[in-house]
C-alpha cells in the first residue's frame, strides 16, 4: 500500500487505499490545499494495486513532479515528489523504504536503552541519558524517518522508578506490551512499540545482572580429576622426555603379609616350645663348665 506524506509534517500521512484521489482547493477533493490560484479540482491521482499516476486537468497546472511541471497523464513510482505551489508532497511505498534513523543520544551500554525488534533497525540501539523525544522530525533526540510516526511522536524520561514513556497525542499511538498508553514506567524486558516499530527495553540493572554473572563464572573453582604421576610429569615438562630416556618406572610399594590367626592352645605349645629350647642351652652350658672344672682338677693331681 502506498503513501502520500506532507515533506512539512503539517498534514496527516494520506493511505493511498481508494482507486482515486482529487486534489485541489475544492471542498470535495480528498487532497484539499489552501494554495493561491489552485483549481478546486486541479489534478487526480489513480491508483491501481502498486501503480499511481497523475492526471492534471488544466494546461498551466501549479502541479509539478521532481521539480517539472506536467501535463496530462503521467506515471509515478516510489520517491517521487509531487510539487502543489509551495507544498511537496512524496509518494512513499513502505515496503521499499530504508529507514535511516538519527540518533543524538549516548550509546553507552550504563543506561537504560531501547533494542530494536524489526530487522531495518537491527543494526542500531538508542540509549537514553535523561530525556530524549521520539519522532519524525530532525528537532527529536532520537529521529526515525518513518511516516507512521508523527512528528513529535514521545517522550522518554529516566526516573527514580524507571524509564518512563509519555505519549506526545501521537496519530498511531504509542504501546507497552501490546497495551495503548498515554504515560507509563517501564521495567527491562517490556516491549515499547510506537505503531509498526518495536523496542525492548533494556535497563542498567539488567547489564550489571549478566555481568555479575559472567564475573561469578571466572571467580568458580574449576575440579579436574586426579593425575597420575606420569602425567604429572609429562605436564610439566610439555609432555616431552630427552631422548634415549624412558619414563620413569612406577614406584613399587611393599605389600605387608596378612598376620596368620593363631589358636590360644597353639600360643601355649609355642610358648611352651621356647621355654624348654631355653632350658636345654643352660643345661649344655652347666655341663660344659663341669668337664672344665673336672679336667683342670685332674692336671693340677698329676
Amino acid at each position: 500500500m502506498l503513501q502520500l506524506n506532507d515533506r512539512s509534517g503539517n498534514k496527516r500521512p494520506l493511505w493511498l487505499v481508494d482507486s482515486e484521489y482529487r486534489i485541489g482547493a475544492g471542498a470535495e477533493c480528498e487532497l484539499k490545499l489552501d494554495v493561491p490560484g489552485l483549481a478546486n479540482h486541479e489534478a487526480s491521482l489513480t491508483i491501481a494495486g502498486d501503480t499511481v499516476s497523475l492526471a492534471t486537468k488544466n494546461t498551466n497546472s501549479l502541479i509539478k513532479v521532481n521539480g517539472e511541471s506536467v501535463k496530462g497523464i503521467v506515471p509515478l513510482a516510489h520517491g517521487d515528489a509531487i510539487q502543489v505551489g509551495g507544498l511537496i508532497f512524496d509518494l512513499i511505498d513502505p515496503k521499499q523504504r530504508k529507514v535511516e534513523p538519527v540518533v543524538k543520544v549516548s550509546t553507552n551500554t550504563h543506561l537504560w536503552r531501547l533494542q530494536p525488534l524489526n530487522s531495518a533497525l537491527s543494526s542500531r540501539e538508542f540509549a537514553i541519558e535523561t530525556t530524549a523525544v521520539l519522532g519524525r522530525s530532525k528537532e527529536c533526540d532520537i529521529t526515525l524517518g518513518v511516516s507512521h510516526l508523527s512528528r513529535r511522536h514521545a517522550e522518554l524520561r529516566v526516573t527514580p522508578a524507571g524509564l518512563e514513556v509519555i505519549d506526545l497525542n501521537s496519530s498511531n499511538g504509542t504501546y507497552v506490551n501490546g497495551s495503548k498508553v498515554s504515560k507509563a514506567v517501564l521495567k527491562a524486558g517490556d516491549e515499547l512499540s510506537f505503531d509498526t516499530l518495536r523496542f525492548q527495553v533494556v535497563s542498567p540493572a539488567s547489564e550489571a545482572v549478566g555481568k555479575s554473572s559472567q564475573e561469578d563464572d571466572l571467580d568458580k573453582t574449576t575440579m579436574r580429576p586426579a593425575i597420575s604421576n606420569e602425567e604429572l610429569s609429562k605436564s610439566l615438562d610439555g609432555g616431552k622426555k630427552p631422548a634415549g630416556q624412558d619414563s620413569a618406572a612406577p614406584v613399587k610399594r611393599a605389600v605387608d603379609k596378612p598376620l596368620k590367626k593363631v589358636s590360644p592352645t597353639e600360643a601355649v605349645a609355642s610358648q611352651s616350645s621356647e621355654e624348654s629350647s631355653s632350658n636345654g642351652k643352660y643345661l649344655i652350658i652347666a655341663a660344659a663348665l663341669v668337664v672344665a672344672v673336672a679336667g683342670a682338677w685332674f692336671m693340677l693331681k698329676g
